[in-house]
């Protein structure tokens, strides 16, 4: 009895920490002071001409982005700006910042495969709770589950987490009948210093029979954004 005991603390004990492997994940996407990049999408559909957009990404520590469209000419301006968990966005159209929340930041944005959420996205671990599926030598798969289902389209998320850094390599998102919903896939990963980003992102919309491919362009670490920079003031300029 004894031995079976001690086996089983010691397979317990072996567990990797699922709670600990994503906050390492959070750790890995937030290690620069901050961040300024530009990508380049395009929205690829059967029978129709790709939709082209360009967008700047802008980033501190681990509460603060800004995300504001480029091109085309009618979406410029459009813009999210993330504070300490607060989303809010900008339609030059309407000229008024509203907030968004609940599910309403789970939808397409834009015609893109990308959703508001995953565009606003600094952590995963304020949001879900982890649980390990598995892991082996060079990368680790974890469920993440909602910490609030209602305000979430999907009922789960399965990452895939690149071993050597804690990138993660793919996102894909389950309805409650555990049917893919979107699969978002990173890769051609580069060093650019001392931080290592990927180049290239391909986004499956299952239902829809959608691709969404995206193309960083330019990306630039701690140039010394400051807080003031992340305001709806800022928010409503081109």
């Amino acid at each position: 009895m004894h031995l079976i005991i001690t086996t089983l603390i010691l397979a317990c004990a072996s567990q990797p920490d699922a709670g600990l492997l994503l906050k390492q994940v959070d750790a890995a996407a937030t290690r620069a002071q901050d961040m300024t990049a530009t990508l380049d999408v395009a929205v690829e559909s059967e029978g129709r001409a790709a939709l082209l957009r360009s967008m700047k990404i802008r980033q501190k520590g681990t509460n603060k982005r800004l995300i504001q469209f480029l091109a085309p000419a009618r979406l410029r301006g459009t813009g999210i700006l993330v504070v300490d968990g607060r989303t809010h966005l900008y339609l030059p159209a309407y000229r008024r910042i509203r907030r968004v929340a609940g599910k309403e930041g789970s939808s397409s944005f834009m015609g893109m495969g990308f959703s508001i959420n995953d565009l606003a996205r600094v952590r995963f671990s304020k949001e879900y709770m982890p649980a390990l599926i598995s892991q082996k030598a060079t990368e680790t798969v974890l469920k993440l589950t909602p910490n609030d289902s209602s305000a979430h389209k999907h009922a789960w998320l399965e990452i895939k987490v690149r071993s050597a850094d804690h990138l993660v390599s793919e996102i894909t998102a389950f309805d409650a009948e555990k049917q893919r919903i979107r699969t978002i896939k990173m890769s051609d990963f580069r060093a650019v210093g001392s931080y290592t980003v990927a180049h290239h992102i391909e986004i499956i919309e299952h239902k829809l029979g959608k691709k969404t491919v995206a193309n960083l362009k330019e990306i630039v670490f701690d140039s010394g954004l400051v807080d003031s920079y992340f305001s709806e003031r800022q928010l409503k300029r081109a």
